[in-house]
């Protein structure tokens, strides 16, 4: 009877051990490859921003799902000091807080010219 107890503790510390190194391989994966998507994101709404300051063309850019991405993967790393910075990505991506900001400023700015016009 003591013997079986013994191995039934084992077999559950080493199968809790395996699932929390699966479960960090797992958040590691994930991690880096939203961080990749958030990269990759930022990089092509940088590059619709810079074409529409220096040309004046329309490109589609994808708002905020950098910040976003970038968020849920500094959230999901098993890095507790990363997670303090999950709102970074929010203000490098252009698409995301700064292009809302613009947006409203915009919006304020269109409300308050119809109201000075009338």
């Amino acid at each position: 009877m003591k013997n079986q107890f013994y191995r039934i503790a084992a077999t559950f510390i080493l199968g809790s051990l395996l699932l929390s190194l699966g479960t960090m391989a797992v958040r590691w994966m994930l991690g880096l490859v939203l961080l990749t998507l958030s990269c990759l994101a930022c990089v092509s709404n940088g590059i619709d921003a810079w074409e529409w300051f220096r040309h004046r063309r329309h490109s589609s850019s994808l708002p905020l799902i950098g910040g976003l991405f970038g968020a849920l993967g500094l959230l999901i790393l098993p890095l507790p000091q990363l997670a303090s910075w999950w709102w970074l990505p929010f203000f490098l991506d252009y698409a995301s807080l700064p292009w809302l900001l613009y947006t409203l400023g915009y919006l304020l700015w269109a409300l308050y010219n119809k109201r000075t016009r009338l």
